[in-house]
């Protein structure tokens, strides 16, 4: 099995509601993280967001740490 072959999901939930420019914020955000696959919302809501990733090259703390640092307070709800 090669490393891009590796995937995880986790689901980060943000106090605050997602508005579209504010969602779009975010998922750049996280998309910079090197090995982020995908960046979507979440069916439930506008308070979740899934990202698909290789934990061979990033970890859910890290993807946390991202939506945190933009100013939301936000928890991993995992998968």
């Amino acid at each position: 099995m090669t490393a891009s072959s590796f995937k995880a999901d986790v689901l980060i939930h943000v106090n605050s509601a997602l508005d579209g420019t504010t969602f779009n914020r975010v998922a750049a955000a996280l998309r910079r993280v090197e090995g982020v696959n995908a960046v979507e919302f979440a069916p439930a809501g506008a308070h979740l967001v899934r990202v698909s990733y290789d934990p061979q090259q990033a970890r859910s703390d890290r993807l946390l740490e991202t939506v945190t640092a933009l100013g939301h307070q936000a928890q991993l709800v995992g998968l």
